[in-house]
């Protein structure tokens, strides 16, 4: 719910002013009257928030905070609610969206390893998801559903049960390169790379260790991450690729999950065998099987 003014108005007093997004961007107090942005309805409380995603900035309503029910956006508000269905849904990423994904890792990792040809200044933040401008929904339109997917969740809806024409909103995986990694990135979805220098293979896992900037790192593969493919083959593919590290390096690009991180033994965990790419000679792998070929096309292994 998007609004064209607020109420600014402090705790103690009794009256505020109502101010447009160009002037709340303007105001010399900016940073304090953010914390202090109301429903210009007489006698709403309800909280808004400036973003700054636009040219002029925009307000909106904070999900959690009610309108009063004399107050005309409280209807709205309802409408906006019942408009958005929410479903936490099992199951993998899309293939377009492992793509997308993937391509964005290929950047970072290329950024970290030829710094001077990537433009980039800005910091890293983890996420290189694309602004996009806000929307608002017509109340008229039929309930929207959308699938929440969650790729570590092995409970939820199947897409079978739903109505056709339901969205689905994959989550968002964050790039940091090993090193940047701490305590605080625990339960996260993140893409990273790092070289690889080892397999340890038993009953239900394989482990992947790598290191990058002198961090090590252990890539342990699930048994989700076989599920339905050749578990032996797979296996011997990945030590064709380990093998073939020992005399060229070989950085592994993936998307992954994090429990606990401890930065003296960082773990992620692989669940899905697409989320793994390999970087070899300066050509990107987006497959065990691709990354094999190659290896052995061109090395004779």
């Amino acid at each position: 719910m998007i609004f064209n003014e607020a109420l600014y108005k402090k705790d103690n007093e009794d009256n505020g002013v109502l101010l447009t997004p160009q002037q709340i961007k303007e105001h010399p107090d900016f940073i304090s009257i953010r914390e202090l942005l109301y429903c210009p309805e007489i006698g709403c409380s309800a909280r808004l928030i400036y973003t700054n995603r636009m040219p002029k900035g925009f307000l909106k309503a904070i999900s959690i905070q009610d309108h009063s029910a004399e107050c005309w956006h409280h209807t709205d508000q309802e409408k906006e609610r019942q408009a958005k269905k929410r479903i936490l849904a099992n199951g993998p990423l899309t293939d377009e969206g492992i793509k997308t994904k993937k391509k964005g890792l290929e950047k970072f990792l290329l950024g970290h390893l030829s710094p001077s040809n990537t433009t980039d200044t800005k910091p890293n933040n983890g996420s290189d998801k694309t602004k996009t401008p806000p929307r608002t929904i017509n109340s008229d339109n039929p309930s929207e559903t959308i699938v929440v997917v969650d790729p570590g969740n092995s409970s939820g809806v199947s897409e079978n049960e739903l109505d056709p024409g339901f969205k689905r909103k994959e989550p968002p995986y964050y790039s940091y390169a090993i090193n940047e990694l701490s305590s605080k990135h625990s339960n996260k979805n993140i893409k990273t790379f790092a070289e690889i220098k080892d397999i340890m293979v038993n009953d239900y896992s394989v482990y992947l260790t790598a290191s990058y900037n002198d961090t090590a790192v252990t890539f342990i593969l699930t048994e989700d991450f076989f599920s339905g493919i050749n578990r032996d083959q797979t296996i011997t593919f990945l030590k064709d690729i380990v093998t073939f590290s020992k005399q060229q390096t070989v950085y592994l690009a993936v998307l992954c999950q994090s429990n606990v991180i401890k930065p003296s033994a960082i773990k992620l965990y692989v669940h899905d065998i697409r989320n793994l790419s390999f970087y070899i000679e300066k050509r990107f792998f987006h497959s065990i099987t691709d990354a094999t070929a190659y290896i052995n096309h061109s090395h004779g292994q």
